[in-house]
């Protein structure tokens, strides 16, 4: 279990280092560039059996481009998004096997008084 965590903590960090910060150059980029300016795709935009796209995390092809906070930003907030919901999704999967722990409120016209 201990080896898990440390494993998804590593995970974590390279993913959080990736995406908040400064992307590391792990694998060649998905894009090529003779000018610096005008950047085209390497891989297969078409998803027809050629290389796929950057394998790990975020491009770093996207540093210092023009619309770099536009579009960082943008997934940064859908992953939020989508990390919230499986966050919810997970605690309502673990606290519904358990019903006999909690109590029941019952109301009885008995007991208010209005």
């Amino acid at each position: 279990m201990i080896l898990s965590l440390g494993i998804f903590a590593l995970y974590a960090g390279f993913m959080y280092n990736d995406f908040f910060s400064i992307g590391l150059q792990l694998f060649e980029s998905g894009y090529k560039t003779e000018d610096g300016i005008n950047y085209t795709p390497t891989y297969d935009v078409t998803n027809s059996g050629g290389p796929g796209p950057y394998p790990f995390g975020l491009d770093w092809a996207w540093v210092g481009a023009s619309n770099e906070l536009l579009y960082v930003n943008s997934m940064k907030m859908k992953l939020s998004v989508l990390f919230g919901v499986l966050q919810m999704l997970s605690a309502c999967c673990c606290g519904g096997p358990t019903p006999s722990t909690r109590r029941t409120c019952s109301t009885s016209s008995s007991s208010a008084s209005l």
